[in-house]
């Protein structure tokens, strides 16, 4: 029971917690409009970003996704070797052990390298620098600044299981495709919303990075 109220919990937090998906007060990775492509897809351009990355393996990774969440969000709820407070609006905290950071969106949720599992990133919130990032205490974590990216973003709402993922990885691809732009890697996708949110305002994305 009590791991069914984190979840929930968690989700709250992540995402806030509006049946029709507001979320004011949570920090975004800035980016610029490069190219608008119909009435649901655009090319951004993000520049550098510091994140927390977890690859759960395919033999730990049942539920892969909710595992990977749980890794980071201890990691952001304090479970980390710095000592110190940092000043935040969300999560609550849930110990007083280490730094509790803001969590931003999106969720960025993709496949490890070679097939062997699942990956979740977190992108910190803007004030932070890989200097000024606490330390994971679970080594399955890495903090790693990741450079500038131009992505196609198609943008897309309603419930999102793999059936769904697929057909918008594909539209994707063949927007990409029809672009005059080319495929620079392997497509991800972006969560942004509660699992309560009502399906027509879940704003959900899938993005590859794309080069001239």
């Amino acid at each position: 029971m009590a791991q069914k109220l984190l979840a929930a919990l968690s989700s709250l937090l992540l995402a806030g917690c509006s049946l029709v998906g507001e979320r004011s007060g949570y920090e975004e990775p800035p980016y610029e409009v490069v190219e608008r492509i119909g009435d649901d897809a655009e090319v951004r351009r993000y520049g550098p970003r510091l994140v927390a990355d977890v690859t759960v393996p395919e033999s730990e990774a049942e539920g892969g996704g909710s595992a990977a969440f749980r890794i980071l969000f201890d990691y952001i709820s304090g479970k980390n070797r710095a000592g110190d407070k940092v000043a935040m609006t969300v999560p609550v905290a849930l110990d007083d052990a280490g730094e509790e950071i803001a969590m931003t969106v999106p969720v960025e949720q993709g496949g490890a390298a070679g097939g062997q599992g699942t990956r979740m990133r977190f992108f910190f919130p803007a004030s932070y620098t890989a200097e000024t990032a606490p330390a994971p205490l679970d080594e399955r974590i890495t903090i790693a600044e990741i450079p500038g990216q131009t992505l196609m973003v198609l943008r897309y709402s309603g419930f999102n299981g793999e059936a769904k993922k697929a057909r918008q990885g594909a539209r994707l691809g063949r927007l990409v495709g029809e672009s005059g732009w080319n495929a620079a890697g392997p497509p991800v996708f972006l969560a942004y919303d509660p699992p309560w949110t009502l399906p027509p305002f879940r704003r959900h994305e899938v993005a590859r990075p794309v080069a001239r």
